[in-house]
């Protein structure tokens, strides 16, 4: 099992099997050429069966084209239990290279509550200023706690 795949120990086997199964359908029907990252419920959906197990902070990004289909998601910057480092240039290499003109920043909050903190907000805010220069936008980010807690920026007006 790869560091990435540990979930909390409150599931079984058996459930660890079942999300691993889910995330794998979603991650399949949002790659298709028809499905797009356009319904706030279904992103959020996603990204919550991918990060909400996870037992540190973990920092991902989802580069989309500009139809907002998903090229990508990926879990970039790992964490402890409060922050994960966050890397503006590896966010935008990727970017560039996948050729993604836009981007959904998602994190999580291992210890359940999703409410944003003063530096969630400015290392969004330093995000997105830096990627306008590339002409890449920042549609939302999202935190993703525990027990269905979700915060969306773009839904807050931070975004």
């Amino acid at each position: 099992m790869t560091e990435a795949s540990i979930v909390h120990s409150q599931f079984t086997i058996q459930e660890q099997s079942v999300i691993s199964h889910a995330i794998a359908i979603l991650n399949q029907h949002f790659k298709s050429k028809q499905s797009f990252f356009s319904s706030p419920t279904s992103v959020k959906n996603f990204l919550r069966l991918e990060m909400e197990t996870e037992y540190r902070e973990v920092f991902a990004v989802c580069f989309l084209n500009t139809q907002h289909q998903l090229i990508k998601f990926s879990k970039l910057f790992f964490g402890d239990l409060n922050q994960a480092p966050v890397h503006i240039g590896i966010i935008a290499k990727e970017a560039l290279l996948l050729n993604s003109k836009c981007l959904i920043l998602c994190h999580n909050h291992p210890t359940g509550d999703s409410s944003p903190s003063t530096a969630d907000i400015q290392t969004t805010n330093a995000i997105k200023k830096a990627l306008e220069l590339l002409s890449i936008s920042i549609l939302d980010h999202i935190i993703i706690g525990h027990n269905d807690s979700i915060c969306s920026f773009s839904e807050m007006g931070l975004i």
